[in-house]
């Protein structure tokens, strides 16, 4: 039997849930294991997926049902969720932010061995601390100075929304190379870090050598180099694997007309075509617009020739003064939080597994070298 915790990680999300919402949840649990079973106790269907490819079966059902969830109850779930204060998660977002480009700022200085950080044994560390920054242990709590930095930020002349939406976990290598590669449109980098760089020339620090992680790269080949010679050579079949994509909506589309009912087919159908709605409206303008009027009170509209634009202004405006009459407080939760060591932590342990293998082959590296097993390098 596959893993129903897997779907949406439902298991996960039932933690600090009202009653009302755990039903909820347990109930979306009920009809995703429903859906799973009525699939694979249909012995048409799985031969009919079996035959487009093999492989990948049983994560297509998967990633299958959750699609199906979106249009079966696309709205239900905004009803059963916990109203939280919209604008102190904002700025505690925000706070995350600032605080992964603090420990960036402090990977560069360590990797030029500029600066001693202790606890850090390899890049390993950094990175896994990116992904947890509000119970990282080495890098200093924000300061007065840099919340009123943050305001300036919001408050400054032309910014945007999409400038304040960040949901980034880039860590030193990937800046890195974005930084060098004279940033891309494509690179989604948080518009606070350029802001930052500038207020305080720290952009000067991704020029500074990277002699630790060089070292670490060198270490972990002569490692790989070794496990490579060690392994026995793989012998192919000679036969393609087939893999079935989740991802491919003509697929999906004859998956739903073939086995779904009409009921369900109609559901799907009108999920499409609100979808291809909102994709004819450029530039996130139809989720602004939706978000003024789900808002419950009068919001100014600027004065614009575009309307569109005028709509994306006034969105920006009406959330650059919710969040900077809130900062005050946020970031007094903030220290709080940080005094006493309440800040959830976040479990990333498939990332622990890669950072204990990086740091064993670096280790294994550096005894194939003729130095010490240890990180003083």
């Amino acid at each position: 039997m596959r893993n129903l915790e897997n779907i949406d990680d439902l298991i996960t999300r039932i933690s600090s849930r009202t009653n009302s919402e755990i039903d909820f949840l347990a109930s979306e649990k009920r009809l995703k294991v429903q859906w799973m079973e009525e699939i694979t106790s249909n012995p048409a269907a799985m031969d009919y997926l079996k035959a487009k490819g093999k492989d990948g079966v049983d994560f297509f059902i998967s990633y299958y049902v959750n699609k199906k969830y979106r249009w079966y109850k696309p709205l239900f779930l905004n009803k059963h969720r916990k109203k939280k204060d919209r604008w102190l998660a904002t700025c505690e977002e925000h706070f995350r932010i600032m605080l992964q480009k603090k420990i960036i700022d402090l990977h560069c200085q360590w990797n030029a061995y500029l600066a001693k950080v202790p606890g850090v044994e390899t890049s390993h560390d950094f990175n896994y601390a990116i992904r947890d920054p509000f119970n990282c242990a080495f890098i200093a709590p924000l300061t007065p100075n840099e919340i009123k930095m943050f305001k300036d930020f919001l408050l400054q002349e032309g910014v945007f929304i999409d400038d304040l939406i960040s949901d980034s976990n880039l860590d030193y290598d990937a800046f890195k190379a974005i930084h060098k590669a004279n940033y891309p449109d494509t690179a989604e980098v948080p518009a606070w870090y350029d802001y930052h760089n500038k207020r305080t020339n720290s952009k000067n620090l991704l020029h500074l050598p990277t002699i630790r992680s060089d070292k670490e790269g060198f270490y972990i080949h002569l490692a790989e180099q070794k496990q490579a010679s060690e392994k026995a050579p793989i012998v192919s079949d000679g036969e393609d694997l087939v893999f079935l994509d989740p991802n491919d909506p003509k697929f999906i589309k004859k998956f739903v007309k073939k086995f779904e009912s009409p009921d369900y087919q109609k559901k799907y159908k009108y999920f499409m075509l609100e979808k291809k709605i909102e994709s004819r409206l450029d530039d996130g303008i139809y989720d602004y617009f939706k978000q003024l009027l789900l808002q419950g009170e009068n919001i100014p509209m600027n004065a614009n020739a575009d309307f569109l634009a005028a709509i994306k202004a006034s969105y920006t405006d009406y959330c650059v003064k919710k969040i900077v009459k809130k900062l005050p407080l946020a970031y007094e939760q903030y220290l709080y939080k940080t005094k006493e060591g309440l800040h959830k932590k976040v479990n990333y342990n498939h990332y622990a597994d890669t950072m204990e293998e990086g740091k064993k082959l670096i280790l294994d590296g550096r005894v194939l070298n003729g130095e010490p097993r240890d990180f003083n390098f």
